[in-house]
């Protein structure tokens, strides 16, 4: 089975001259996590991206530097196209788990994304650095560990 994290852009970026991939573009804390990490995983752990311009971006997509906040208006814009894009998305696909890891103004665009799969949710909560360190932990592998991690955090 395979797992899905759902990831919040960075305001930090890299600069290229044409439209790349997501992991290309993103250059921000949880992003060089990611680019550290992802080989250790010994699960599948499939990656989105929650972009506060573009929306749901998946790693076919193509997008270039932009310098777009997420305030609560423009998580409100996205939500339906980002509910309907996830739907699509998850809609053939066998996740067993959806890793969730987002600020706090990202959340109202992702309201109603649970009713479309029948996956586990699981929200990286904290501050950034236990955010990070849940994140290294769930691309080592070390689910359970960040699972019961999480359930005690309030």
């Amino acid at each position: 089975m395979t797992e899905l994290l759902i990831q919040g852009c960075s305001q930090r970026k890299n600069d290229p001259n044409k439209p790349v991939p997501p992991e290309q573009l993103y250059d921000g804390y949880f992003f060089r996590i990611l680019e550290a990490n992802r080989s250790e995983s010994g699960r599948n752990i499939e990656v989105v991206v929650l972009s506060a311009k573009h929306g749901f971006v998946t790693q076919e997509d193509r997008i270039t530097k932009y310098d777009t906040q997420m305030t609560q208006n423009r998580a409100t814009e996205l939500n339906s196209d980002i509910v309907q894009s996830f739907n699509e998305y998850v809609r053939d696909s066998d996740f067993s788990d959806v890793w969730v890891n987002v600020g706090q103004p990202y959340l109202r665009a992702l309201d109603g994304i649970e009713s479309g799969i029948q996956a586990e949710f699981h929200y990286l909560q904290g501050r950034l650095g236990e955010r990070g360190h849940h994140l290294k932990r769930l691309l080592q592998g070390d689910h359970e560990t960040v699972k019961d991690e999480l359930s005690h955090i309030d």
